[in-house]
């Protein structure tokens, strides 16, 4: 083979005129017909994507203004899956192309233009899902791995503690097969799952203990769910429990003191009368004077019989061994007719009865003889503390499925007690115990009225003493 030298030989090509024209002009329709090509493929490039952009601002709405995307039974396909037949749509595209490229009018635009078709709807789709916000929740895997999660969380929640041992011990060992590449985050993972486990119990640990050495106004604090959680709390109730138990005991006890004091007293000043007067008429001659002895005798002993009787009756209200016979009754009738009864007493001490009530009758469901009862006690509560020439309300109001019964009154006598105060037994709104009632009306009042299914509510505003009484409305 002859090899040329590049420093003393040179070799000339030529071609002809004719040759080089042709070119030319072939170059120069090549180049025009390109520019075309070129300005054509940049405006169809150009509506396309403007094209596309309005497609990804529309879809899913019917109009710019609506505010809510709407999803058609096309997109029930999970996105994952969307994902995987859009790129095998792709790669079958890119196959056909590569094979076919000489056939390209007669086979790849037939193929390219259902494949665009159904590769646009799906990426619309996904568009859909993403404006959603359910492009990732939206998905077979994570689908899947909720349902697992949730069945294992179900399964972790409602099973006994043996329960989630067994899961914890089962599926650790799935979890470290599964990602033996992450060894140490999950073997890290589950000593800080551990260790968060037995914090807990220890805090249990220590605040039973607390507790169980009389501490009963400490709380255990443990955060977050699952058993530990719960088990502090349902201790803490136990505390609570505990707490109302003594505080409840400790002011039983308080009132079952007062009970003792107040009932001796009661019984002892007209007792000690008897005694007295007992003595003298021994000794006594003067027919005037026995006379006299024997009024006060009466007196005090009509005044013995009534703490007596109030006592019994207030036994038998709080034990609730009264018999009940519930029917239907107008309670603006019962109070008008009672009111009328009283009026002697009324007029005797200048109170201004007002008495407010609907126009049409009201019927409740009660006890006639118990509900006039525990009505004349607070009536007799208000003859004797209420300020003599002062206004007395009487309401009726209808509350739906019950009736408001509502006395209002202004006390002769400061109140400086508290309404609970009040209501328990042998309590008077004049401490220095001078007037004649026992102390236990307002107390059997309200066992009366609770045995009849009823509310007994007192309130005590400055010189301001409300009574309160709800009774169910009667229903057929």
């Amino acid at each position: 083979m002859y090899e040329l030298e590049p420093e003393s030989q040179v070799i000339y090509v030529a071609f002809t005129e004719e040759f080089l024209n042709s070119n030319i002009k072939e170059w120069k329709e090549n180049k025009e017909l390109a520019t075309k090509s070129f300005y054509l493929l940049f405006v169809c490039l150009a509506g396309f994507i403007v094209s596309f952009v309005y497609l990804v601002l529309v879809i899913g709405r019917k109009s710019f203004k609506d505010q809510e995307l709407h999803l058609h039974s096309g997109d029930k396909l999970y996105n994952d899956i969307n994902i995987v037949i859009f790129i095998s749509l792709l790669s079958l595209w890119i196959i056909l192309v590569d094979n076919l490229f000489e056939n390209i009018n007669k086979v790849i635009i037939p193929i390219t233009i259902p494949i665009a078709i159904l590769g646009f709807i799906l990426l619309l789709s996904l568009v859909k899902h993403f404006k959603n916000g359910t492009f990732f929740t939206h998905t077979f895997i994570f689908k899947m791995v909720s349902k697992v999660i949730r069945f294992v969380g179900d399964v972790y929640k409602s099973g006994s503690v043996g329960v989630k041992t067994v899961l914890i011990v089962i599926g650790y060992p799935l979890l470290v097969a599964v990602t033996f590449f992450m060894f140490p985050v999950t073997l890290g993972i589950a000593a800080w799952f551990a260790f968060k486990r037995v914090k807990r119990f220890t805090a249990i640990q220590e605040g039973v203990e607390r507790i169980k050495d009389g501490d009963i106004l400490h709380i255990i604090d443990v955060d977050g769910k699952g058993e530990f959680a719960k088990l502090a709390s349902n201790i803490n109730s136990i505390t609570d429990g505990l707490k109302k138990a003594v505080n409840s005991e400790l002011k039983s006890e308080r009132l079952k003191t007062e009970l003792i004091t107040n009932v001796s007293h009661d019984i002892r000043t007209p007792l000690t009368s008897i005694i007295t007067y007992v003595d003298l008429l021994k000794t006594e001659r003067d027919p005037a004077k026995v006379e006299q002895y024997i009024e006060v005798l009466d007196q005090k002993s009509k005044r013995l019989k009534i703490l007596t009787d109030d006592l019994f009756d207030a036994a038998k209200a709080s034990s609730g061994s009264i018999p009940v016979q519930l029917e239907q009754i107008d309670i603006i009738s019962l109070i008008s007719q009672g009111l009328g009864e009283v009026n002697d007493k009324i007029e005797d001490l200048g109170l201004a009865f007002k008495f407010n009530h609907p126009k049409d009758k009201v019927y409740i469901t009660a006890d006639g003889k118990l509900l006039w009862r525990s009505i004349e006690n607070v009536l007799s509560n208000i003859f004797k503390y209420a300020l003599n020439g002062s206004r007395v309300y009487i309401d009726i109001e209808d509350a739906g499925n019950e009736i408001l019964l509502t006395f209002k009154n202004i006390s002769a006598y400061e109140l400086n007690i508290s309404a609970d105060e009040l209501m328990e037994r042998f309590k008077r709104g004049d401490e220095s115990r001078t007037s004649s009632g026992s102390g236990l009306g307002l107390s059997i009042a309200k066992s009366l009225i609770e045995i009849q299914k009823g509310k007994f509510i007192i309130q005590v505003d400055g010189d301001l003493f409300k009574t309160m009484i709800s009774l169910p409305k009667y229903s057929e």
